[in-house]
């Protein structure tokens, strides 16, 4: 069975490979993972970057067997959902691009946008391994012109603190192992702060999509652990199991907003709350990609109330004088984005 779904994958398989001939010659990198060739870097990454002109970039892309990615780390973070989309390829075959804009035409109809209204999208975020053949030849049979797989993502992400802490890049092993950190600075500060035996020191890879999610919110949880302390863990759990996270925001601006309205109406229902100020920072960092995204998309009528939110749920969190949320702030203000590059300061 295997071995039909390599065969029926082979045309789309067959144009991954030539992004395979082309990283040979710009200095590229692949490696065969779990029988699907990964690829990064070189004209691979520059390909996924300019792609969709200027209107944000690909994170990954899947070609039958084959797996583009911007870069090491891309790869990594949507390997789980790059896979559903090769068990996809394997069941369409060489359908597969026809179903995709199909899928996407049809999201568009029913006003839930060609990607998120997509169900083979939706399929691959959810991590169903059965994706209905039924419903792809339906597809099929509407006879459109192919189409690519397009997932709008961010700018590489900064491997700077607030990134830390909120999308977990750099680990705290990798901030640990860093040369150029100083004692006393803020890192190092937040080194300090993480417990020795913490969720954090030994974060693995999620296993499914399903554990991806419950990796976010684990992480989360553990954060705000790191800067309110153990003694307030049942109102960090409570917190990170409500929120509404994404697994990704796909560039769309109510994707972070949400997370940010969320956290405005916790702490409307919890007035007391021990961890205000770690709530008041996540929602800053939800509003100031929210803002890149809004100023990605032309969303001008948005932009002015976004800034000024912002601005607000940053002046709240520094406030209380923590040292480490203090440390964030500055880390987070420093840098040119927190999502989206090129896309403005609120």
């Amino acid at each position: 069975m295997k071995l039909l779904g390599y065969l029926w994958a082979l045309p789309n398989t067959l144009v991954g490979l030539i992004f395979a001939l082309v990283a040979v010659v710009s200095g590229g990198r692949m490696r065969i993972v779990d029988g699907v060739l990964e690829i990064h870097g070189g004209a691979v990454s520059w390909f996924l970057k300019n792609c969709l002109l200027g209107h944000g970039f690909l994170a990954a892309l899947t070609l039958g067997h084959v797996i583009l990615g911007y870069n090491e780390q891309f790869l990594s973070m949507h390997r789980l959902h790059e896979r559903t989309h090769v068990r996809q390829y394997e069941i369409l075959g060489p359908f597969f691009m026809v179903v995709y804009l199909a899928a996407s035409l049809w999201g568009l109809i029913r006003g839930r946008g060609a990607y998120q209204g997509n169900f083979l999208e939706r399929k691959a975020w959810e991590g169903d391994k059965k994706t209905s053949l039924c419903v792809a030849l339906i597809f099929c049979l509407s006879a459109f012109n192919v189409g690519g797989p397009i997932k709008v993502m961010a700018e590489e992400p900064s491997r700077s603190l607030s990134s830390a802490v909120f999308f977990g890049v750099p680990s705290v092993m990798e901030i640990k192992q860093s040369r150029d950190i100083r004692s006393r600075d803020c890192r190092w500060r937040y080194l300090r702060a993480v417990p020795a035996g913490s969720f954090l020191w030994r974060a693995q890879e999620p296993s499914g999509p399903a554990d991806a999610l419950k990796y976010r919110r684990r992480h989360l949880e553990e954060q705000i652990i790191v800067f309110m302390g153990e003694k307030n863990r049942s109102e960090a759990r409570a917190f990170a199991q409500a929120v509404p996270l994404y697994l990704e925001w796909e560039g769309m601006s109510e994707n972070p907003l949400s997370e940010a309205k969320f956290a405005g109406e916790w702490l409307q229902k919890h007035p007391q709350t021990a961890i205000e100020p770690f709530v008041h920072l996540f929602m800053a960092h939800r509003l100031r990609a929210g803002y890149e995204c809004a100023n990605a998309g032309r969303e001008k009528d948005s932009r002015p109330s976004l800034a000024e939110k912002y601005r607000e749920s940053l002046k709240k969190a520094e406030s209380f004088h923590h040292p480490l949320i203090s440390c964030v702030i500055q880390d987070m203000e420093a840098q040119p984005y927190v999502y989206l590059n090129g896309h403005g300061r609120p």
